[in-house]
């Protein structure tokens, strides 16, 4: 996953970048949510990922699939994309652009992965420690992973905290190991 970030970044920065200068910011990132849920479907993959179908013919279906939402300057970055091969990378530069667009608009998203399912006074409490930590509004995502055991991993931006018990026991294990 780090790889494709990696990899998408650069046209999500661009992306980013020329949205936000020529104030198609809402437009921008409705296009790019359409095109990360086409390429995410399974039929679409089908057409999208077939080496014999010409690039131009992939262009065209996405530009009849998208085409109120998609204006010349978006046409061209997907032509950019289907050029590079990196049209796979639509639903991580779609996350790196909301992620950027949040930024600016002072807010941040959390992952919160639980052994079992937080309440609402727990939740108000990682959201409160994150809203400090970052200065900035913090959107939650919850996810129950049993196999934690106990505790919880938070994912926000670049930091990861985890105090989930699976990876204390997994740290005790390194810590013999060496």
């Amino acid at each position: 996953m780090a790889e494709l970030t990696t990899l998408a970044r650069p046209y999500a920065d661009a992306a980013f970048q020329y949205a936000s200068e020529a104030g198609q910011m809402e437009s921008w990132d409705k296009a790019l949510r359409f095109l990360a849920a086409v390429v995410r479907d399974q039929e679409a993959q089908v057409l999208l990922s077939n080496p014999e179908i010409d690039k131009g013919a992939k262009l065209g279906f996405l530009r009849d699939l998208a085409k109120d939402l998609l204006n010349p300057q978006m046409q061209n970055f997907l032509a950019l994309l289907l050029e590079n091969d990196r049209l796979e990378l639509m639903p991580e530069i779609q996350a790196l652009f909301e992620a950027r667009k949040r930024g600016l608009e002072g807010q941040i998203e959390a992952v919160v992965s639980s052994a079992v399912a937080l309440n609402e006074s727990q939740l108000g409490n990682v959201k409160s420690a994150l809203k400090r930590r970052f200065g900035r509004e913090v959107i939650l995502e919850t996810r129950v992973e049993p196999d934690l055991i106990g505790g919880m991993i938070i994912r926000a931006g670049d930091l990861v905290i985890d105090g989930s018990v699976r990876g204390q026991l997994e740290q005790l294990g390194n810590t013999l190991r060496s």
